[in-house]
C-alpha cells in the first residue's frame, strides 16, 4: 500500500534512547511510522507507541500513578491533568485566589471568627482596662491566709484558729470566744488586766466572792446581806481576829463574837451584846442592858 512514511533519525549508530521525544511527539499520533536506527545499527519502522517505549526512563519517565487529596484538601486525580483545594469552615478560615487566612471578625458574646490584634485594642480599651496597669509578678500570702503563687489565678484562704472557723463565704466564731453583744456563757477563768465598768445589773452566783483591794467604795446606802433568805443570823467577820458584829435572831438584837468567826459561818456565836438606847417603852427593846431614856430620867433593862 502505498504511503507516506516519516523518518526521524537522530545522529550516527546512536543509542535509540538519544532520540527526542519532542521529534517523535511532533511527527505524529502512535500509529504514525517512524525509521528508527537502533544501537546495532539497523534501520526499522517503528510506530510513535513503540518508539516511546523503547526510549523510556531516556526523557526523565516517573512512576505517578495518581494525586489523592489529603486531610484539609479536596481534588486529585488518577489522569489527565488534576488540581487540589486547601478545605476551609469559611467561619475562622478563608481563601481567595492564591493565599489561605484567617476570617476575621469583631468580638461578640457567642462569636466563632478570629480577631485582629487591633480588633482585641478596641474591645480591652472599650473596657478602660489600660488604666489597670500593674506590675504584680507574685500573691504572698500573710499572717492568717494560705494560697501562696507566682504565676496563674490566686487563691487565699482565711486559715481557722481556736474558736475561729473559715466557711466559704464567711469566717464564724463559735461559743468560746467571748463576744462584746447578745447573751452569752463563758466558762473557765478570765482574768482583765485594766479596769472593768459594768453599765448594767452584776450578779454573782458562786459560793464566794472575794475583793482584792485597797479601798472598797459602795454607793449603796443600804448593804442588804442575807438576799431573798428568811430571817437568819447575819453580819460581817473581821479575819485574822476572828471577831464578828452581826445580827443574832435568837436573839432578836445586834451581837459581838469577840473571837472564833470565820467567813463561812451561817450563825453568829455571841458573846456580847450592842446596847439600843430607845425614848419609848418599845417591846421589841426591853433587853438585858438597854437604856430607855424618858422624861428627864434614865432606866436600864434588866431581866
Amino acid at each position: 500500500m502505498a504511503e507516506w512514511k516519516k523518518v526521524i533519525v537522530s545522529g550516527s549508530a546512536a543509542d535509540v534512547t538519544s532520540l527526542k521525544l519532542s521529534s517523535v511527539v511532533n511527527a505524529g499520533a502512535d500509529t504514525d511510522k517512524f525509521l528508527v536506527l537502533d544501537s546495532s545499527g539497523n534501520v526499522d519502522f517503528r510506530t510513535g507507541a513503540e518508539v516511546l517505549s523503547d526510549i523510556g526512563a531516556g526523557v526523565g519517565a516517573g512512576d505517578i500513578e495518581g494525586v489523592t487529596a489529603g486531610d484539609g484538601l479536596s481534588g486529585g486525580g488518577v489522569s489527565g491533568t488534576v488540581s487540589l483545594a486547601v478545605n476551609v469552615d469559611d467561619t475562622t478560615i478563608e481563601t481567595n485566589s492564591d493565599t489561605v487566612r484567617a476570617k476575621t471578625a469583631a468580638i461578640v458574646d457567642g462569636g466563632t471568627g478570629l480577631a485582629t490584634a487591633d480588633q482585641i485594642h478596641t474591645f480591652v480599651t472599650d473596657f478602660g482596662y489600660t488604666t489597670n496597669v500593674g506590675d504584680i509578678t507574685g500573691v504572698t500570702a500573710g499572717d492568717g491566709l494560705t494560697g501562696t503563687t507566682t504565676s496563674g489565678e490566686a487563691t487565699l484562704n482565711v486559715v481557722g484558729g481556736s474558736g475561729i472557723t473559715a466557711n466559704a463565704d464567711s469566717i464564724e466564731c463559735d461559743s468560746t470566744v467571748v463576744r462584746t453583744t447578745n447573751n452569752q456563757t463563758i466558762a473557765g477563768t478570765k482574768t482583765f488586766s485594766d479596769n472593768v465598768i459594768v453599765t448594767g445589773n452584776l450578779t454573782i452566783n458562786g459560793t464566794s466572792t472575794t475583793v482584792n483591794t485597797t479601798n472598797l467604795n459602795v454607793t449603796d446606802q443600804f448593804i442588804n446581806l442575807n438576799d431573798g433568805g428568811a430571817a437568819a443570823d447575819a453580819g460581817i467577820v473581821i479575819e485574822g481576829q476572828g471577831t464578828a458584829f452581826g445580827w443574832d435572831e435568837s436573839e432578836n438584837r445586834w451581837a459581838f463574837d469577840f473571837a472564833g468567826a470565820t467567813e463561812g459561818q451561817t450563825s453568829i456565836t455571841s458573846d456580847a451584846y450592842a446596847v439600843a438606847v430607845v425614848t419609848t417603852d418599845d417591846a421589841n427593846y426591853r433587853k438585858n442592858g438597854n437604856i430607855r431614856i424618858e422624861s428627864g430620867e434614865a432606866y436600864i433593862y434588866v431581866e
